[in-house]
């Protein structure tokens, strides 16, 4: 593989959108964000992660893959811009540190903590516009 080519993948990670029928029990599907982290990917777990992810009754519905710069990485991570990880995550995130997953900020994937989550971190990838509920419920910033 190129040098390019392994910097790529290397600092890059694998974006998707999942969906699985709600816990209300009516038959509607919900969609949540999952993100395959450097390490994941550059450790070649991809395929695992994603057979894990698909037996566990999720569907996925789209993907890409994607480099984050400081800034983006940031503007996603913004509800934890108070909190003591922050930059420890944020160069994770962009930088040579995506080596190794070693801890809770470090690790090989991110999965939306709430449906209002899912829809911000859907759309800050996807440019959809997120459901006005997303927005107004949205309280962790």
């Amino acid at each position: 593989m190129t040098q390019f080519l392994t910097r790529f993948f290397f600092f890059s990670m694998l974006i998707i959108v999942l969906r699985c029928y709600s816990s209300t029990g009516r038959g509607e599907k919900e969609r949540t964000l999952g993100i395959i982290k450097p390490d994941g990917l550059s450790g070649n777990y991809t395929n695992r992660i994603k057979q894990v992810i698909m037996e566990s009754g999720f569907e996925i519905s789209k993907e890409m893959v994607i480099q984050l710069d400081e800034q983006d990485a940031a503007n996603f991570y913004a509800e934890h811009s108070s909190k003591i990880f922050f930059t420890d995550l944020i160069r994770y995130m962009t930088g040579i540190r995506a080596m190794c997953g070693i801890d809770l900020e470090k690790n090989c994937i991110h999965g939306s903590d709430s449906h209002q989550s899912a829809e911000r971190e859907i759309a800050f990838f996807f440019k959809e516009a997120p459901s006005d509920e997303a927005v107004r419920k949205h309280d962790e910033l």
